[in-house]
């Protein structure tokens, strides 16, 4: 069964750094690469919450977290290693080049998401890496077909909603792990048919 889709309210700055964290617990030993979209607008809280993924993993305590608006991609010493890429620059082929070079590891052989062998296909020690992806929605649709999980920021009443969904059944499981994580979060919505957004999501204010 797929995974349902979520929604958290992050009410200020310091929230946005805890559910990167959390994620950043679920993701730390995915096999292979695990590719995380980020989507919403200038200062909505993506690099934010890459700060809080990258300082959650071992050796996140020497990652300086900033946005790679400019040498587009950033990587950062943890473990798994985390490539912070920023495509606010780049469309088309240009994104796709940039995406599918970090999709895959250096011996050509991609993993886990990304659907080439794991640990477990190999018998070797496969390096773990998360790829998060600053302004996803510039990457074109067949970028779209690995497995992945989508962070979509939007400002909502009370600071800023993040839809949480997933693509493919790598991308679905670890939805399904992050979930329970998810509750500790007050204002977490899904999309179940349960209770839906908080009325007057509309603000326009962006503060974190």
């Amino acid at each position: 069964m797929p995974a349902v889709p979520t929604a958290v309210v992050l009410a200020e700055a310091s929230h946005t750094v805890r559910l990167g964290a959390v994620v950043g617990t679920v993701l730390k030993n995915a096999p292979g690469v695990t590719v995380v979209l980020l989507r919403g607008d200038l200062g909505s809280g993506k690099t934010t919450f890459i700060r809080g993924l990258a300082e959650s993993l071992p050796g996140g305590d020497e990652a300086e977290v900033a946005s790679p608006s400019f040498n587009l991609v950033n990587i950062y010493p943890t473990q798994p290693e985390v490539v912070h890429m920023d495509l606010y620059r780049l469309h088309g082929e240009e994104a796709r080049g940039l995406f599918e070079d970090s999709a895959e590891f250096p011996d050509g052989q991609a993993s886990g998401m990304t659907g080439g062998p794991s640990q477990a296909d190999t018998g070797r020690d496969l390096p773990g890496r998360i790829l998060a992806v600053e302004w996803a929605e510039h990457l074109p649709q067949d970028c779209l077909e690995r497995d992945h999980l989508v962070f979509c920021f939007r400002p909502a009443f009370a600071g800023r909603m993040v839809e949480i969904s997933a693509h493919g059944p790598a991308g679905e499981a670890l939805l399904s792990d992050l979930a329970p994580h998810l509750e500790t979060f007050t204002g977490t919505f899904s999309g179940d048919g349960g209770q839906g957004p908080p009325p007057g999501d509309t603000d326009p204010r962006d503060r974190a």
